[in-house]
């Protein structure tokens, strides 16, 4: 899914990385990717899978929907070329590097957010991308790029 890929969780941090993501999009005339991830349950057996899961799924589809609705409502006539909203059941930072491996771009965190309270979450979002073999963009750390595939 080449385009701009970003995460969303409800939080306003989330709010802000999509309202972003979809701004970019728009002017560079390209498409946008909304991933939700239902938290997934690691056990010592591996990942637990719960009867709701499904059902804990589709709602965070139509929380995601609802909310990418109301961002490209904002942005009046100025649109992405398209735009997808997907939800899925996994663990967030893999599921976004997967979804995100022919993106041009992943949007990992509010953007230009270097300090205070919420920044090692997004070290975190950092380290993960990295141990995932993701590169970062030199001038701001807070959005991913794929690495270069030969």
């Amino acid at each position: 899914m080449p385009g701009i890929l970003v995460g969303v969780d409800g939080s306003d941090h989330s709010q802000r990385a999509l309202e972003w993501a979809a701004r970019e999009a728009a002017f560079r005339k390209t498409s946008l990717t909304v991933l939700a991830v239902h938290q997934a349950v690691h056990g010592w057996t591996g990942t637990l899978r719960f009867g709701d899961d499904e059902a804990q799924v589709q709602k965070i589809a139509e929380a995601a929907k609802a909310e990418t609705d109301k961002v490209l409502a904002g942005l009046g006539d100025s649109r992405p070329e398209s735009v997808t909203v997907r939800a899925v059941h996994g663990y967030p930072a893999e599921e976004l590097i997967n979804a995100g491996a022919d993106a041009d771009m992943i949007q990992g965190g509010p953007p230009c957010e270097r300090s205070g309270p919420h920044r090692s979450r997004g070290e975190e979002r950092l380290r993960a991308a990295r141990t995932l073999a993701v590169t970062t963009d030199a001038q701001d750390s807070c959005f991913l790029r794929p690495p270069f595939l030969p």
